[in-house]
C-alpha cells in the first residue's frame, strides 16, 4: 500500500479531534515521509496522552519514540512533540508501550485500558551518555582582557575543596596566591587583596566576602560564571592596580518554575527560578545561612556571647521589550554576626584581650537597560546603588564603625564602525556618603627603644566624595590577522588633587602554526580610601597609587577541547600608601615602590558534561620598598604555585574530582632579638622586624570529591562526599608568640576533613 492511502485511512479512523491533534503534537519534530511509512491503521477505542521528560528532572525530550508492543506485531505510533507531549489513540485491553530516545535507556510500560478510556502518562528516560559541550554563537563579542581565566558554573560547583563558592574556586587559577584556608581572598600576580576591583553584572560588588573572606557574599546558584582578569585588562575597568573579577548571574528560565536545595558542610541554601507569566519577564531568587552557631556550642573552643552566623539573599528579574531592548534588575544583601571573648592568656597583648565583635551588613541593587535599536551600536546604561556597615572591635585596641552609601550611573557603548573596527566609549559616576569613628593601637614596629610607650590613633570622620570616568577604545583589525586596540581612559576624585589620565595598547597577532600571541601595555590607578585621607588618621595631601603592567603571552587550541596558555608578566608600583618612619616626621605618604614578575602556564581541557580539568602552574617574585627601608618580599609573595583540578563524570550520574594544590609558605615578621620589654603596668610589648623576613614550610593540600545523582521523576537528589586535606599534612597559615615573646607556635590550615552534603533538584 502506498504511503498517501495509509495516512489518510489512519485519520478517517482517529476522526476529526484526535487526528487534528496527532497533526500538531506528533508529525511535527519527525521527518514524514519516515514516520508515515510507519503508521499502520488500528481500531481506537482507548486514548493514552501525556509527556516524555528527562529522568530527574522536569525537562522535556522532544523527539522521543512510541512504539505500541502488543497486542499484534509491533508498529510506531509516532514522536513526542515539542514540549515533550504525545496523544495516541490505542487498542482496548492490555497494552505495552515502549519509548526511547537517542543517548536514553528505552522504556517499556504496560497498561490496561477499557473503552473509551482517557488515560495520562509521564515517561522518564534515564540518559546513558553525555551531552557534547555547549557551541555559543553571540552576535557581539567583547574583545577579552590579555591575561584572563573564566569559570562556568557547572565547574564552579564540582571543584572539590570550594563548597560551591565562586571566589574560592577562582583561587585555583594561574597567578593567584592563597592567603590561607580560611579566607576566600585572592592576591593576584604579586598585589594584595585589596588591590582588585570586583564587580557583578558590571555594577560595584563592595563586600564580596562574608567574615572578611570565609566565603562569597553571593549564592553561586545564582551565577553564570565568573572571569578573573589578572593583567593588561582594557580602559573600561579602572581604579584598580592588579586585577578584576567580573561575576555574571543568570536570568532565570521562561519555561517552568526550577527549585535546588543544598545543604554542606557550612551552610543550607535554597534557590527558586523560573517564568512570572507576564511576557517574558523571569526571576531568580536564592537564600542562604551558615549554621557555625549550631556546631560551634559542640566543640566548647571559645566564649562566645554571639555565636559566628551570616545569611544572604539575592535575586534577579529579566524582560524584554521588542527584540532590541533587554532589560536586568539585581538586588542582594548580607549580614555576619560574631561576638567572642579573648581570654588573657590567649591574646597577644593587653589591649587585644576582652571582648571580640563583629557585625558586618551590606545591601547591593542595581540593574541594566540593553538596547540594540541602531544598527551597529550597542548601548549598557546600569544604574546601582549600595549600603556597607561594619562594626568591628578587639578588646581596647581596635574599633571601627564604619558606614557607607553609594548611588551610580554607567553607560558602556560598542560601536561596530566597520568589519575591521570596533569602537567602544563611555563613562559614569559614583557618589559616595561616609562616615564613622576609628580607634587603632600601634605597638610601634619600627622602633627598638624599650622606653616608647605604645601609641594609639583615633579619628571621627564624615566624608561625600563624587567620582566619575570617561574611556575610549578602539579595536583596529591592521593587518590579517594582525589587531590593534588603543585605549584610554580619564578618573576623577573630588578628594584627590590630581586627575588620572591612563593610556593603554593591546596587539594580538594569529601566527603559524594557528598561535595567538598577545601583548599588552597600560597604566593603572587606585585612589586611597576615605580613611586613608582623612587628616586624623591618614592624610588629605595622597594622590592615587600607580602601576604599570607589561603582558607578553601566547595560546594555542590543542584541539578535543584542550587549550594551553602561557603569560609572562611584569609590573611596577609607584606612589604606594605608606608609613613614615617615626625618625621621618611618621604619618602617611605616596612613598612605596613595587615590582612584581612572573610566568603563567594553563594546560585546560574541556569535554563538556564528561570531563573538565587544568594544570596551572605559577612562578613569580612580588617586591616592595617602603621609606626607610630596603627591597624585600612582599607579604603575599608566593613563588611556587600548582594547581591541579580534574573532575570526571563516570556514568551521567556518578563522577570523581581530585584538586590538588601547593604553594611556597607564608611570610611573616620576625621578632627583634631582645627587643622585647615590659611598660609600667607589666604587659610585655616587642618589636618586629618591618619587613616579611621569614618563611614558613611550603603548603600542600589534596582534595576529594564524588558525586552521585539520586534520579527520580521529575526531580533528583545529589548526594557528595568531600575529603578536605586528604594527606592529613599540618599546612602552616602563620605563627603566634608566647605572652612573653620568648617563644612561638605556628597555626596550622584546615586539618583532615571529610563531610557529605545533599542537594535536592527540582
Amino acid at each position: 500500500m502506498r504511503p498517501l492511502p495509509v495516512l489518510l485511512l489512519t485519520l478517517a479512523a482517529l476522526g476529526p479531534g484526535p487526528a487534528a491533534a496527532l497533526m500538531a503534537e506528533t508529525f511535527a519534530p519527525a521527518p514524514p515521509a519516515a514516520l508515515v511509512a510507519e503508521l499502520q491503521p488500528i481500531s481506537a477505542t482507548a486514548r493514552v496522552h501525556g509527556r516524555v521528560r528527562r529522568l530527574g528532572s522536569p525537562d522535556p525530550l522532544p523527539g522521543a519514540t512510541l512504539e505500541l508492543l502488543a497486542p499484534g506485531p509491533a508498529r510506531v505510533l509516532g514522536f513526542s512533540g515539542p514540549r515533550g507531549r504525545f496523544r495516541f489513540q490505542v487498542p482496548t485491553g492490555f497494552v505495552r508501550l515502549r519509548t526511547s530516545l537517542d543517548g536514553y535507556a528505552p522504556r517499556l510500560l504496560g497498561l490496561t485500558l477499557s473503552a473509551g478510556a482517557d488515560r495520562a502518562v509521564t515517561l522518564d528516560l534515564a540518559q546513558t551518555v553525555f551531552e557534547d559541550a555547549e557551541l555559543v554563537v553571540m552576535a557581539h563579542r567583547e574583545r577579552p582582557p590579555v591575561l584572563s581565566a573564566s569559570l562556568s558554573r557547572e565547574e564552579i560547583k564540582h571543584i572539590p575543596g570550594v563548597d560551591g563558592d565562586a571566589l574560592r574556586a577562582l583561587q585555583n587559577l594561574p597567578g593567584v596566591a592563597i592567603p590561607s584556608d580560611f579566607s576566600g581572598e585572592m592576591a593576584v600576580q604579586g598585589g594584595g587583596p585589596g588591590d582588585n576591583l570586583y564587580l557583578l553584572d558590571n555594577i560595584p560588588w563592595p563586600f564580596p566576602f562574608h567574615f572578611g573572606g570565609t566565603l562569597s557574599t553571593v549564592n553561586s546558584d545564582l551565577l553564570a560564571g565568573a572571569d578573573l582578569n589578572a593583567a593588561g585588562f582594557p580602559a573600561r575597568w579602572g581604579n584598580s592596580l592588579d586585577a578584576v573579577l567580573d561575576a555574571r548571574t543568570s536570568a532565570g528560565p521562561r519555561d517552568r518554575i526550577h527549585a535546588s536545595a543544598d545543604l554542606s558542610l557550612v551552610t543550607s541554601q535554597l534557590m527558586v527560578e523560573g517564568p512570572l507569566g507576564l511576557g517574558d519577564l523571569s526571576f531568580t531568587l536564592a537564600g542562604r545561612r551558615s549554621y557555625f552557631d549550631l556546631i560551634l556550642p559542640l566543640l566548647h573552643l571559645a566564649d562566645f556571647t554571639a555565636l559566628p552566623v551570616f545569611w544572604d539573599l539575592g535575586g534577579s528579574l529579566d524582560w524584554s521589550l521588542g527584540p532590541d531592548n533587554h532589560f536586568h534588575a539585581l538586588a542582594l544583601s548580607n549580614d555576619d554576626v560574631m561576638g567572642v571573648v579573648v581570654p588573657a592568656d590567649k591574646a597577644p597583648d593587653v589591649q587585644l584581650q576582652g571582648l571580640f565583635s563583629l557585625h558586618n551588613a551590606a545591601t547591593t541593587s542595581g540593574g541594566s537597560w540593553t538596547n540594540t535599536s541602531l544598527p551597529g551600536l550597542r548601548s549598557v546604561l546600569s544604574p546601582y546603588y549600595y549600603t556597607v556597615g561594619v562594626d568591628d572591635s578587639i578588646g581596647t585596641g581596635f574599633d571601627i564603625h564604619q558606614h557607607n552609601k553609594a548611588w551610580g550611573l554607567k553607560e558602556e557603548l560598542t560601536d561596530a564602525l566597520s568589519p575591521r573596527q570596533e569602537l567602544d566609549f563611555g563613562g559614569g559616576t559614583q557618589w559616595t556618603l561616609s562616615d564613622g569613628t576609628l580607634y587603632v593601637f600601634d605597638k610601634n614596629y619600627v622602633s627598638t627603644n624599650a622606653n616608647l610607650s605604645p601609641t594609639a590613633a583615633a579619628t571621627t570622620a564624615t566624608a561625600q566624595v563624587a567620582n566619575r570616568y570617561a574611556y575610549l577604545s578602539d579595536r583596529i583589525q591592521v593587518l590579517p590577522g594582525l589587531a590593534a586596540t588603543l585605549g584610554l581612559r580619564y578618573d576623577k576624585n573630588d578628594a584627590v588633587a590630581d586627575d588620572e589620565v591612563s593610556p593603554r595598547l593591546g596587539l594580538e597577532w594569529k601566527g603559524p602554526g594557528g598561535l595567538l600571541w598577545k601583548a599588552a601595555w597600560g597604566r593603572y590607578t587606585e585612589f586611597p580610601s576615605a580613611l586613608n585621607l582623612d587628616p586624623n588618621f591618614g592624610n588629605p595631601q595622597l594622590t592615587a597609587e600607580l602601576a604599570e603592567h607589561v603582558v607578553l603571552g601566547v595560546d594555542k587550541d590543542l584541539g578535543l577541547g584542550r587549550v594551553f596558555h602561557l603569560d609572562g608578566f611584569y609590573k611596577t608600583y609607584h606612589d604606594l600608601v605608606a608609613n613614615l618612619p617615626a625618625a621621618q616626621g611618621a604619618g602617611e605618604v605616596n612613598g612605596g615602590d613595587g615590582q612584581a614578575r612572573g610566568i603563567d602556564v594553563l594546560l585546560r581541557q574541556n569535554l563538556g558534561r564528561h570531563f573538565f580539568g587544568w594544570v596551572a602552574y605559577t612562578w613569580s617574585k612580588s617586591e616592595r620598598l617602603y621609606p626607610g627601608g630596603d627591597w624585600s618580599l612582599y607579604q603575599y609573595d608566593q613563588t611556587h604555585i600548582l594547581n591541579v583540578v580534574g573532575f570526571y563524570w563516570l556514568t551521567p550520574a556518578w563522577g570523581l574530582g581530585l584538586k590538588l594544590h601547593y604553594n611556597s609558605g607564608p611570610l611573616y615578621q620576625s621578632l627583634v632579638p631582645n627587643s622585647q620589654y615590659q611598660d609600667g603596668s607589666g604587659n610585655w610589648h616587642a618589636v618586629f622586624s618591618p619587613t616579611y623576613d621569614q618563611r614558613l614550610a611550603d603548603y600542600l593540600r589534596l582534595d576529594l570529591r564524588t558525586d552521585y545523582s539520586f534520579r527520580f521523576a521529575g526531580w533528583r537528589l545529589n548526594a557528595y562526599l568531600e575529603v578536605l586535606n586528604a594527606l592529613g599534612r599540618a599546612n602552616p597559615e602563620g605563627i603566634q608568640y608566647a605572652k612573653d615573646y620568648s617563644s612561638y607556635s605556628v597555626i596550622n590550615n584546615l586539618p583532615f576533613l571529610p563531610y557529605l552534603g545533599l542537594q535536592a533538584e527540582y
